[in-house]
């Protein structure tokens, strides 16, 4: 690589067009050993993870918000509690092994957004049922 063969990007040229965060969570999925191999479609990917879990976050502050003005609080299941307990496993023994960060992003991280965003549409279901026909809910 070098820059006179038009094939060498800084750290600006790639910011100019995907969000710092992105670029990090691009970095993050490189393995310490490995060489970086640039491509628009992983930075693509990256830059649409990044918006998963800030999109999730959002939704989480907008359900739980609704249930704290309410004073409606609920338990954390046994098996919600149990997939919690398993990825909290796979994360230690997947950094423990080399710091194989891709397998925790991929499989862990990933898993529970997609769990975390499965108990919060089944929330605005239940939220929806009990919500008295005069108020509006919008999420």
């Amino acid at each position: 690589m070098a820059n006179s063969d038009n094939n060498f990007f800084t750290i600006r040229d790639i910011t100019a067009f995907y969000h710092p965060l992105a670029l990090r969570f691009f970095l993050m999925r490189t393995h310490y050993r490995s060489d970086v191999n640039h491509s628009d479609q992983a930075l693509e990917i990256a830059s649409d993870r990044v918006y998963y879990i800030y999109q999730t976050l959002y939704d989480c502050e907008e359900v739980l918000a609704t249930y704290r003005e309410e004073g409606i609080f609920f338990s954390v299941s046994f098996e919600e509690q149990n997939l919690i307990d398993k990825h909290h496993s796979e994360f230690l023994k997947y950094m423990s092994n080399d710091l194989k960060t891709i397998d925790v992003l991929d499989r862990c991280f990933m898993e529970l957004l997609k769990a975390i965003n499965g108990s919060l549409n089944d929330l605005k279901v239940w939220w929806s049922l009990v919500l008295p026909s005069s108020k509006v809910l919008v999420f």
